[in-house]
């Protein structure tokens, strides 16, 4: 009997770590305007802040002049994120910043 509750009280325990463990951070997209103008603006940006720590996925859209980031806010923010791109030499207006 005393290994059966010694058994069931192990069983609790791990339930309760299981259930218990932080959540995985939840991404984040932000949506910036710049002043790029062509393809190869675009290619600029891609190659150099789709590799920042924390981005898991960027877009531009080269008629509207935006650039979307979706990152892992426990990585970056939007602030740095807006640096890389104005570090290639580009404008970066944070639009838009949230949660996914």
């Amino acid at each position: 009997m005393k290994k059966f509750l010694l058994a069931l009280t192990v069983a609790a325990a791990a339930v309760m770590l299981l259930t218990s463990a932080k959540p995985k951070d939840k991404s984040r997209e932000a949506l910036f305007q710049t002043n790029l103008h062509c393809k190869n603006c675009a290619a600029k940006i891609q190659d150099n802040v789709s590799f920042e720590k924390g981005v898991k996925d960027l877009s531009i859209n080269v008629d509207a002049k935006t650039v979307r980031i979706v990152y892992n806010p426990a990585k970056t923010d939007a602030g740095k994120l807006a640096e890389a791109i104005r570090k290639l030499g580009y404008t970066a207006e944070l639009i838009e910043d949230k949660s996914l």
